[in-house]
């Protein structure tokens, strides 16, 4: 009989992944106003909505490693909490700025130099934030429930970018243009830094991890951990970086340039899209605890592995259905993939912390996810923006799922079922 959760294991379920919640509703928010943000600080440029934001997105996504190098060291040598109170404390400072910050007609182009200023902010802060609170939830998790515990990072993270769609959907259809323009977008993040200022509260609640305090006791705790994760540690390191790689091909084809893909290759309404957005990202809302409370019971490295056959087998056939263009079709295909999605994510927090020893836990599992996000995701932008202009290669999402899922499928390989105290 599987143990039950406690309150006490909620509590810290919830103070850890509200983080994550705010980090992802803040990165889709921009990624779901990045037209309508640009046009304000970049306007009369024909281009800039089309060129500007990939270039943004890859400035963001090239300074989560330098944050995830600054925050790892701090999580390993002072503390998983020392550090996730600092990482969310930094996420208030790009909120605030956005919500603050004056257009191109107060202050001509120094507003486009803050706008890129508050992506690197978001960028730095998610390297940090996002595997620290997966060290911290897998540490706090016992031995049989490491992917549940670890499977919340995800949920937040889905929670946070289906509230962002949802809450630019209740915008767009509720407030007048002119409102939208003068408040509507800056009341957005406004809101966003109160609730991260709430989540700071929360987590000064939360106690130190029982690995951390034990290794910190006995004198185990590592003085230059970001250079031993890569001096010592090197093959952990790739196989980490393997791993991520689904989710990163998952987070571009099913969130970032689904709307693209849906509307400007296949030729969808808008309407349709949106709804096909929301959809996808509510099934993943509800797929990934489930999916974790499964690992229990399954083990998380079989279930991630089942889960990577699924997808190299059903990528080519759902797109070939996709291709047909009909509403309903769409959405049965987007589905299975999420769920199958959600079911290999869900167990990746606990299959990369086993990777690594505690003294470097935190520096390993953020070098290996980060540097996994920098190099798959800047080439899958690439990769994506050319081939969005292919109206005629429909099927082109399929090979991208198929090559991610092989590279993690040979990394899981040499991970071993992270159900034991390490």
């Amino acid at each position: 009989m599987l143990a039950k959760i406690t309150t006490k294991q909620q509590f810290i379920i919830t103070a850890t992944c509200i983080g994550s919640t705010l980090e992802w509703f803040e990165f889709a928010l921009f990624g779901m106003m990045a037209p309508f943000l640009i046009g304000l600080f970049l306007p009369n440029v024909p281009w800039a909505a089309s060129i500007l934001y990939p270039a943004l997105l890859i400035l963001s996504i090239i300074a989560r490693p330098i944050g995830g190098f600054v925050f790892g060291r701090m999580g390993d040598r002072k503390g998983r909490r020392f550090a996730l109170l600092r990482t969310i404390a930094f996420m208030i400072v790009p909120l605030l700025i956005t919500a603050l910050l004056p257009s191109y007609q107060q202050i001509g182009i120094t507003a486009l130099a803050l706008l890129i200023f508050v992506f690197i902010l978001q960028g730095f802060s998610l390297g940090g934030e996002f595997p620290g609170s997966a060290v911290f939830l897998i540490e706090s998790a016992k031995p049989h429930a490491k992917g549940y515990f670890g499977s919340w990072i995800y949920f937040g993270a889905f929670l946070g970018m289906f509230l962002a769609a949802l809450e630019v959907f209740v915008l767009g259809n509720h407030v007048s243009e002119e409102a939208f323009v003068e408040w509507g977008w800056r009341f957005t993040f406004f809101l966003s830094a109160i609730i991260a200022t709430f989540a700071l509260i929360l987590r000064r609640m939360l106690r130190e991890t029982h690995f951390f305090e034990e290794a910190k006791e006995y004198g185990h705790l590592d003085k230059e951990p970001l250079f031993d994760t890569f001096h010592k540690y090197k093959k952990a390191l790739l196989y980490g970086i393997g791993l991520t790689a689904m989710e990163t091909a998952g987070f571009n084809l099913l969130i970032l340039f689904s709307t693209p893909y849906y509307h400007t290759t296949l030729g969808l309404p808008f309407s349709d899209v949106t709804s096909i957005q929301l959809a996808t990202i509510f099934i993943l809302v509800v797929a990934t605890p489930f999916a974790g409370k499964a690992s229990m019971h399954f083990g998380s490295k079989h279930l991630a592995r089942w889960a990577l056959y699924g997808l190299l087998v059903i990528a080519i056939p759902v797109y070939y259905l996709i291709s047909f263009k009909q509403f309903w079709l769409i959405l049965a295909g987007q589905g299975i993939i999420a769920i199958l999605f959600a079911a290999y994510i869900s167990n990746l927090p606990a299959l990369i912390c086993s990777l690594f020893p505690v003294k470097v836990r935190y520096s390993g599992v953020a070098t290996a996810m980060n540097l996994s996000v920098t190099i798959f995701a800047s080439a899958g932008i690439i990769f994506i923006t050319l081939f969005l202009k292919q109206n005629t290669l429909p099927l082109w999402p399929s090979y991208y799922w198929i090559a991610a899922a092989l590279l993690s499928l040979l990394s899981l390989s040499h991970v071993k079922e992270p159900h034991h105290e390490t």
